[in-house]
């Protein structure tokens, strides 16, 4: 059944949405600022094909266009038009070939995907770990975020280091406010574990 609700009404500035670059911490549609990741579940969709990213009001308004047949075709992104990726397999290969390219949101989610064991047959932190450390080199603050989640936790062949973990974390909340609140969250946990009075102190006061 229709919904009048706005949330789920197609926007006008939905209709011709090109491939043209578009900010990548912004949504393609509303242009509104997004969190860099890896806390986009709940918050923001991507399309693997192209990158575009969208808010959930517009990803809902943007289902609602597909499923009402005002998009040419009902099986293609409406940002590239390119074949929307519909299994694992495809899903993953479109997320390499990003990757493999250099750019920087591919080779984030595809290492959170390793992370995870999502869109992958198992998961692997060490391909993980190596995605994350590629997605960082270019400032991506997810990567830089879950790099710390590494430190902390002993992951991908790293030896769990506390001192090092509050590196990350600091410097990705520095470069995304987004990620504030989860990087408080770790922080507290660092201060909660180091044996250093002097580092707790020094944690909990920046916090």
């Amino acid at each position: 059944m229709a919904t009048s609700s706005s949330s789920t009404r197609p926007p006008a500035s939905l209709k011709g949405i090109t491939s043209s670059n578009v900010d990548p911490d912004a949504c393609a549609v509303c242009s509104s600022t997004l969190p860099a990741g890896p806390l986009t579940a709940g918050t923001s969709s991507i399309s693997v094909c192209c990158g575009k990213r969208s808010c959930m009001d517009c990803d809902r308004a943007k289902r609602y266009f597909v499923g009402r047949g005002r998009c040419p075709s009902a099986v293609r992104c409406l940002f590239c038009n390119v074949p929307v990726v519909v299994n694992d397999k495809s899903m993953n290969g479109s997320l390499k070939k990003h990757a493999k390219k250099g750019t920087a949101w591919a080779q984030q989610q595809l290492a959170a995907c390793y992370d995870s064991g999502v869109y992958v047959s198992q998961s692997d932190h060490y391909e993980a770990k190596r995605w994350f450390e590629k997605a960082s080199k270019q400032g991506h603050p997810g990567a830089i975020l879950s790099l710390g989640v590494c430190h902390l936790e002993g992951r991908g062949g790293y030896s769990i280091d506390l001192l090092k973990a509050r590196e990350f974390f600091e410097k990705a909340m520095t470069l995304d406010s987004h990620l504030a609140d989860h990087c408080h969250g770790l922080l507290v946990q660092i201060a909660q574990r180091v044996d250093s009075p002097e580092t707790k102190k020094s944690i909990l006061i920046s916090l």
